[in-house]
């Protein structure tokens, strides 16, 4: 898959291990284009603007709730949660759908179901 050239031919043990990692490396690229394709289109539901578009690339990241599926930029959500207009407890709960979570993941793509359960795990 990699071309590599420096592998001895007839060190089975050798090759079967790159074989191994090579296939692992591919598909956790795999896995990563599959999330920035499917994260390319979404949009902010504070901003209204497409995360990926927004003019300045450091802002191309997604605020992930641990209780809700809905989708934020991370700017969006951490304006949200800092007004001083409203209750603490109306901060914590999101605007939308009113479920309270109690903190933000940045991600660098939008997560979903599984995916939000591990990047949750990680933290």
């Amino acid at each position: 898959m990699c071309r590599l050239q420096v592998l001895t031919p007839v060190v089975t043990a050798q090759r079967s291990q790159h074989i191994k990692s090579c296939i692992e490396a591919h598909e956790k690229d795999m896995e990563l284009s599959f999330a920035m394709q499917g994260s390319k289109d979404m949009v902010c539901g504070i901003c209204m603007e497409v995360v990926y578009e927004k003019t300045n690339p450091s802002e191309h990241c997604f605020g992930t709730l641990s209780s809700c599926n809905q989708t934020w930029c991370l700017k969006g959500i951490r304006k949200w949660r800092s007004a001083k207009q409203f209750k603490n407890k109306i901060i914590k709960s999101w605007a939308e759908c009113r479920i309270t979570s109690t903190f933000v993941i940045p991600s660098e793509y939008w997560v979903e179901d599984k995916e939000k359960q591990k990047l949750i795990q990680k933290c």
